[in-house]
């Protein structure tokens, strides 16, 4: 477990899916997504992250469709990588 502003984060370094409830992903070490599903929609695509994602990259889950305060914050449910390595929060 690695910790990070208060809360608990998850090192992920499979090619399973990790399900859970992340407010964002920190990539670790250069990282190719599968999937990253947000609210049950994957987000891979539309999100331009079917490439070879950089060290350090922040990904944040963003708001909910129409909402406009931060406590309405999406969701990450699932994370699945093809190679490298992130944290999940």
């Amino acid at each position: 477990m690695i910790l990070g502003g208060g809360t608990g984060g998850i090192l992920i370094t499979g090619t399973d899916a990790v399900t859970g409830s992340f407010d964002s992903i920190v990539v670790n070490e250069d990282a190719v997504f599968d999937e990253i599903i947000i609210e049950g929609v994957d987000v891979v695509e539309d999100r331009g992250l079917g490439k070879t994602v950089v060290t350090g990259m922040y990904l944040g889950a963003g708001r909910l469709a129409g909402q406009q305060y931060a406590e309405l914050r999406a969701k990450i449910t699932s994370i699945k990588l093809v190679s490298g390595s992130v944290i999940a929060y």
